[in-house]
């Protein structure tokens, strides 16, 4: 049996491209080509993205301690 093992993405890459996006809005907003009505509804929706990211993360874990548990299981009835 092989193992699989997920990894999370890198959290410095998704803060990276945040700081992009920030940084093409604000200059948008200064040259008038979005409205701050715009922004605040997108720095809504990032901030409502993170918090349904950290949920997805920690449910990733917990599936993933218990898929650990289950193969454990598995293993010791094998070997019997």
């Amino acid at each position: 049996m092989t193992k699989q093992v997920f990894q999370m993405s890198d959290d410095s890459a998704i803060r990276s491209s945040l700081e992009d996006i920030k940084s093409k809005v604000e200059f948008q907003l200064e040259c008038g080509e979005i409205s701050p009505e715009d922004v605040k509804s997108l720095l809504t929706e990032i901030e409502i993205l993170k918090v349904q990211n950290e949920n997805m993360k920690a449910r990733l874990l917990e599936a993933s301690v218990a898929t650990g548990r289950h193969l454990q299981e598995i293993n010791k009835l094998e070997s019997f």
